[in-house]
Formats: C-alpha cells, structure tokens, sequence
C-alpha cells in the first residue's frame, strides 16, 4: 500500500504541468548562499565560486527524479569546461545530506551538490515551486532552472523551460558565460584606406595635385605578408627623348664647270631649180566655112541599121 501511494506521488511529482518561474531577473543580486555540501560541510558562495562566479543549478531531486540524475550527470562530464571558463557548477536541492552523499558515492559526478533541506536557499532566489501542498513528498522542491552568478554576485544569465524533463543544454549555458564584444566605431571596424598627396613633379610636367592611394592589396598565395607600403608615391614617367631629326641636310650641287661647245653653223635648205614652164602652143580656131565638105558617115549601112548586126 504505501509503495503503490509512494508510486502514484512520484508520477503525479514528474509529470505534472509546470507553471513558469520568474525568480531573480537578470543584474538583480543573490542573496547570501550557505548550505552544507554531500560531505556535511558548510559552503558559502565565496567558498564556491570561481575566477569570475559561480553556476547555480536548482533540481527538485538526485533521489527518485530520473531527470535531474541524467542533468547532474550531463553537467559533471562538462565540469571543466565551467571550471575554465571561470564559473564552476554547484547544485541546490532539498535532498539531506546523507542522500547526496549517496548518490554522489555511486555515480561519482565530480560536482558539489548542496543540500537545502528547509528549502531557505530555494525560496531567497523565488523558485519554489508552490504547486504542491505542505506534507507531500514534492512540496519544497524548486522549479529546475540554472543561474549564471557574476563574481559579484550579481545574476549574469538564467534559464528555465516549460515542462520538469526539459533541462537547459550544456553549449548554452557556456555560451551565456562569454564576455559580450564591445561594439567597434565604424572607423575601426572598417577602417578607410589613407591616401597621401604626391608631390609635384618638377622636370617640366605640370604639378601633380591629386591624391594617390596607397592602399596596398594583400598579395594572393603569398607565403609572406607584403609589408605596408607608406607614403608610397608612383615614380614620375620618365622623360621621352625627342626622336632625331630625319630630314636629309640640304647639300650644295657643285655646278659644272662651262665647257666651250662649237656652234655649228645654221645651214640653209638648198634651193630647187625653178624649171621653165613650157608655154602650150596657140591653138587657132578656124571657123568653118562653106567650102569645107560634110562629114559623112561611111560606115553607116544604107538601110540604117548598126552594124554588126545590132
């Protein structure tokens, strides 16, 4: 009978719905810290705490919850992390002594585990959990939560989820101990390339007024780092030559000296004979007369006709 209420206590104790704890708020500080540890010695939180604070991890119980067992567990394998990060782990429950020490003999956590029987410690940093009544079993266990304590004593960071299985991760609450990087001026954090001015250039170009970069490229797949070029001023161009005259020089023909060339006398076409022109003889017209006789036909057939038979 009383194991099957003992039974029926610790499902109803696991599994019921958990309301969210508010707890101390973030920068609000602690109250004083003073428990015995598992092996009955009195701890402050000066006598815990590490180079830069302290981790506090509240879980209801290492006695008969499987969840705070298997975070208590978790959070040992990681204890030199917390360590050399400066805020070492230390757990709260309202376990006696005697059970811690049990638990601690057995599985050997490696992690100082507080016990709070009163639950004064439970109730100072406001996690009671006050969803179970005085005279049960769960009635002074605190909401599982985990409080990152500055060496100051002031609350650095917390973490609480919904429901009692879930527990905070280990990169998480190492990631919450970090120093938050200070915001860079723009200047800084993108720094403008410097310039200088060149000075003018004095083998007859005109001066050189505007600035020149000096920013020098990192070289790709350099094996060393180039060094910094300072005050770097490019070379003035060098002065081109004029390109030699190729004109061919004027020369002087030497004249020739006069030589005396014979005139050939100018010679006068011959002149042809003029040949007489023999004048025709007078041709006397005689006008005919009546004496002269006709002139008769004597070939002409006497019947007309052509001779020859035409």
């Amino acid at each position: 009978m009383i194991r099957t209420l003992f039974l029926a206590l610790l499902a109803i104790t696991v599994f019921a719905p958990v309301a969210q704890a508010k707890g101390l708020e973030v920068g609000a500080k602690i109250p004083a810290l003073a428990a015995k540890d598992h092996t009955g010695k009195d701890q402050t939180f000066d006598s815990l705490k590490g180079t830069k604070g302290l981790t506090v991890v509240f879980i209801r119980s290492v006695e008969w919850c499987p969840f705070c067992q298997r975070q208590v567990m978790d959070l040992a394998e990681n204890a030199a992390k917390f360590k050399d990060a400066g805020y070492p782990i230390v757990t709260v429950s309202y376990d006696a002594p005697e059970k811690l020490a049990a638990f601690h003999s057995k599985l050997k956590p490696g992690v100082t585990l507080l016990s709070d029987q009163r639950s004064e410690v439970i109730k100072s940093f406001g996690v009671l959990n006050e969803n179970y009544a005085k005279g049960t079993m769960a009635y002074g266990t605190p909401f599982p939560g985990v409080f990152v304590v500055s060496a100051d004593q002031s609350v650095k960071a917390k973490f609480f989820k919904e429901g009692v299985q879930d527990r905070p991760a280990v990169d998480e609450l190492l990631s919450s101990m970090k120093e938050p990087v200070a915001a860079m001026d723009p200047v800084d954090e993108f720094p403008q390339e410097t310039t200088a001015p060149v000075e003018p250039v004095m083998d007859g170009a005109a001066p050189v007024t505007d600035a020149v970069d000096t920013a020098v490229e990192p070289a790709q797949e350099t094996l060393m780092p180039a060094e910094p070029v300072v005050d770097a001023v490019p070379p003035a161009a060098p002065e081109i030559p004029a390109a030699p005259d190729l004109t061919m020089p004027e020369t002087s023909v030497p004249e020739a000296p006069a030589v005396d060339v014979p005139v050939a006398p100018e010679a006068s076409a011959p002149t042809m004979p003029v040949m007489p022109t023999p004048e025709a003889p007078a041709i006397e017209f005689i006008p005919p007369t009546e004496d002269m006789p006709p002139v008769e036909d004597a070939d002409a057939p006497a019947d007309g006709t052509a001779p020859g038979g035409l």
